[in-house]
């Protein structure tokens, strides 16, 4: 009995060790090793603990117009809907999903697994009938669970199941799509059957979805922000500290309710403190600014958070900030000083300690210019958030130019944390003994009729450490019928050259109004330019003139208005060509003559970022007198016009009367843009192949932005089975997980390298053939400029050596297992006979 026992026990042994070896050994085995079904296949018997873990409650609440989302209705009234023969009525997701949700079975119907639909649903259906309500619940287009109900009598249920389809126990949505229920009725003549919802009240009208990748996906980053690492208990300019993060949500940034903040261990801190949410797509971001008092204790401190969805699902996360022992604050009183040369200049500085112990601080000066410097008091002793007062006294050489500044840095440190230290800035400004300001504040050219002024006003200020006396002269060529006056200051003989000359004494800061009067009566020339100059007699090679210019106008002027719109925008042609082209952009301006017949020529001057454009004009018109006339122009971009931003670029027209000079031309603007286009080129390698387990395939991808202004391109990654990372990139590409971002300008290029990794169980043959999405940050999918896909193919192949070494080695394994199978067996066979003959 027991030989037969450990006979068939053996025999049990052998069977499975066999089958278990024959499994990981192909047909061909020597030649090569074939790969077998991928391992980790989820077992259909996983628990409903292990796999409810990390999931939360999400409720998706009906909306009176057809839609679901997380939030509850606005409108809380209650809504109806009777249902009669094959009605249809349906919600949808809005917005659709950001991720992949997976979703598990709530409840079971029978020993199906389903998802639970909270629904008020009142019924009245006599006569011995039926009435049937047929709820679908899809992925978009396609059906993951349905369930039938009949009713009747009369009453009212509110709580359905809806089984998954065939034998699924969960569902993933995928990542874009909208999640559908759809309510089909089949209800007989005479008989009612109403659904009503109200999720603010009862609270009824909701699917009930366990799920993951709700809010818990990314509660980061959580960080606090400032002017330094940590903060200092007395900063007397600062004291905020901004605490914020970030929470993805497959359903939307809008599905987080609310954010709270708390500090257990500070008292200042108040409790629940509620932050700002700001929902940004797929993330609700938060913020709360926190102004902390005076003479916190130095410590670490932590902070908690509490992060509530819509569905009332709680999450938690925290970060600590530092208040610090030692820290530095400084102010100038008066940062601008300014004495005359070979004299000093005196800074008080104001030093406060804004640790919370006592500390020495030791101030130093660091000159742009090599004038001497000294501190009185420094370094200081300073308790906490005490003030002390610290002098830098800055001497100013004789050999100091004229109005030069000198600005010196002066940095305060703490002698016990270098790192704690505050700057700031201090101007010494070398006066000049002599020294003023001439200024015209009129138009230096004038354009009069006959018998008409012109007048020109300027302003002199002595900005010298002295009283100086001015001479203020008049230079001008003597012209029959043009008659020039000045005034301000003393009329007196002109000097050589001069036809009008003045004199006038200013104090320090003193100043003088200086009128000049230019008028033409029946004057010999069209113009007259008048130069004034002004000396200081105490330093005459400082003298300063500005020159004016009076025109006569004869025979009338013209005048110039843009009679069409003047802000246009050409588009290009056609975005997919080799070669961009663009389309004319059209002006029409009306030129009237104000005078006699005239002649007038055009010109149209362009920016110098479309100088390069191609302009077509009349070159002159001929007008009657008191005539106007419209007149067209047009503008073309050239090929390389890059996408203007802001007012694009100002183009000028002028108009020129014959025989005038640009002081008789009018002008006008008009606004000229160029729209932008995205187009990009993409060269991508497709196919790898890899020698074993945990080797590397790199693709190499450029992108060229083509298009006419800066373009952000997102190279995308679907469906890998093998690990990858970006492993070469420019710096500033932007990686977010599957997805990396590269701003590029028009015509430049990027490189990037995307690198995979075979798994360590990778056999001979096996493929990785995930899809590469090139997309423009204007993509369409129907034109290929601005979207392309690629599938990018790693194969491993062995080689034959290897295939053949892992085979044997799998035999000898196989092999050594039957010899010892069989030496047992023969060990316990004796032993047993043994035991029979004792």
């Amino acid at each position: 009995m027991h030989l037969n026992i450990t006979k068939q026990l053996f025999a049990i042994v052998i069977i499975l060790i066999l089958t278990m070896q024959l499994q990981s050994i192909s047909v061909s085995g020597l030649a090569d090793a074939a790969p077998t079904q991928r391992e980790g296949v989820e077992d259909a018997q996983t628990t409903q603990q292990s796999r409810e873990s990390n999931l939360n409650d999400v409720k998706l609440y009906f909306h009176r117009n057809n839609i679901m989302n997380t939030n509850r209705p606005s409108n809380p009234a209650t809504a109806y809907h009777g249902l009669g023969v094959d009605p249809s009525l349906e919600f949808n997701l809005n917005p659709s999903l950001y991720y992949d949700l997976r979703t598990i079975g709530k409840s079971k119907v029978g020993t199906q697994e389903a998802l639970w639909l909270d629904l008020t649903v009142d019924y009245t259906v006599l006569g011995g009938n039926s009435a049937d309500m047929t709820v679908r619940i899809f992925d978009d287009t396609n059906l993951i669970a349905e369930n039938t109900f009949t009713f009747e009598g009369s009453s009212t249920e509110d709580t359905f199941l809806i089984p998954f389809t065939g034998t699924k126990t969960e569902h993933t949505f995928s990542a874009g799509s909208v999640i559908k229920i759809n309510f089909t009725g089949d209800v007989p003549a005479g008989a009612s059957v109403r659904i009503s919802y109200d999720s603010s009240n009862s609270p009824h009208g909701f699917l009930y979805l366990t799920c993951d990748q709700v809010g818990d996906m990314s509660l980061g980053p959580f960080h606090h922000d400032g002017t330094t690492g940590d903060f200092e208990p007395n900063t007397p300019d600062n004291r905020v500290i901004k605490f914020e993060g970030e929470i993805e949500d497959a359903f939307g940034g809008y599905d987080i309710s609310q954010v709270y903040l708390n500090c257990p261990t500070l008292t200042e801190f108040p409790d629940d403190a509620e932050a700002t949410i700001q929902a940004v797509d797929s993330t609700a971001e938060y913020y709360y600014n926190w102004s902390y008092p005076y003479g916190l204790a130095p410590a670490q401190y932590t902070v908690e958070a509490t992060i509530v969805d819509n569905s009332d699902n709680i999450y938690y996360d925290s970060t600590t900030f530092t208040i610090s022992s030692y820290g530095v604050h400084i102010r100038i009183v008066e940062p601008e000083k300014s004495a005359e040369k070979g004299k000093s200049v005196v800074f008080d500085i104001e030093v406060t300690n804004t640790g919370g112990v006592y500390d020495t601080i030791t101030l130093v000066a660091s000159p742009a210019l090599s004038w001497q410097t000294q501190f009185e008091n420094n370094p200081i002793g300073l308790n906490a958030n005490q003030t002390g007062d610290v002098t830098l006294t800055v001497s100013i050489p004789g050999t100091a130019e004229d109005n030069q500044h000198n600005s010196i840095t002066i940095t305060a440190s703490s002698t016990n944390d270098g790192s704690k230290q505050m700057s700031g800035e201090a101007i010494a400004t070398a006066l000049a003994a002599t020294g003023f300001t001439f200024e015209l504040l009129s138009d230096a050219q004038q354009e009069i009729e006959d018998s008409e002024t012109a007048t020109y006003n300027f302003r002199l200020v002595n900005t010298g450490q002295q009283t100086e006396t001015f001479i203020i002269a008049a230079s001008y060529t003597t012209t029959s019928g043009w008659q020039v006056l000045l005034q301000g200051g003393t009329p007196m003989p002109p000097g050589s050259g001069e036809k009008i000359r003045h004199q006038t004494t200013l104090q320090t800061n003193g100043q003088l109004n200086i009128v000049l009067s230019v008028s033409a009566n029946s004057p010999s020339t069209n113009s007259l330019d008048v130069t004034l100059k002004v000396t200081p007699t105490n330093d005459t090679g400082k003298a300063q003139q500005k020159t004016t210019t009076t025109k006569l106008l004869v025979q009338g002027g013209i005048l110039m208005t843009v009679a069409s719109v003047d802000d246009q925008t050409s588009q290009v042609v056609d975005p997919a060509a080799s070669t961009p082209s663009y389309k004319p952009l059209m002006y029409t301006v009306n030129v009237e003559n104000t005078g006699m017949e005239v002649t007038v020529s055009f010109d149209i001057t362009m920016p110098s970022g479309a100088s390069k454009w191609t302009v077509e004009k009349p070159s002159s018109i001929t007008l009657d007198q008191d005539d106007d006339q419209d007149v067209s122009f047009s503008v073309t971009p050239n090929s390389d016009a890059q996408a203007t931003e802001g007012d694009g670029h100002t183009i000028t027209l002028r108009a020129t009367p014959e025989g005038g000079s640009s002081v008789d031309s009018v002008k006008t603007t008009v606004l000229a843009k160029v729209a932008q286009f995205y187009k990009f080129e993409a060269e991508v390698e497709s196919e790898k192949t890899v020698s074993g387990s945990n080797q590397d395939a790199e693709y190499q991808i450029t992108v060229t932005n083509r298009g006419n202004g800066a373009d952000t391109i997102s190279i995308i990654l679907y469906d890998n089975e093998w690990d990858y990372e970006w492993s070469s990139a420019p710096p500033s590409a932007e990686k977010l997980g599957n997805i990396l971002k590269v701003t590029l300008d028009p015509n430049a290029f990027a490189t990037i390298i995307l690198t995979f990794t075979s798994p360590s169980d990778t056999r001979n043959g096996d493929k990785d053939e995930p899809l590469l999405v090139i997309q423009s940050e204007k993509f369409d999918t129907t034109q290929e400029r601005t979207y392309k896909k690629f599938t990018l193919t790693t194969t491993v192949e062995k080689s034959s050596g290897e295939a053949f070494r892992d085979a044997m080695g799998k035999l000898w394994i196989l092999i050594v297992l039957v010899i010892a199978v069989i030496i047992i067996s023969v060990f316990i066979k004796v032993k047993l006979k043994e035991k029979g003959t004792d």
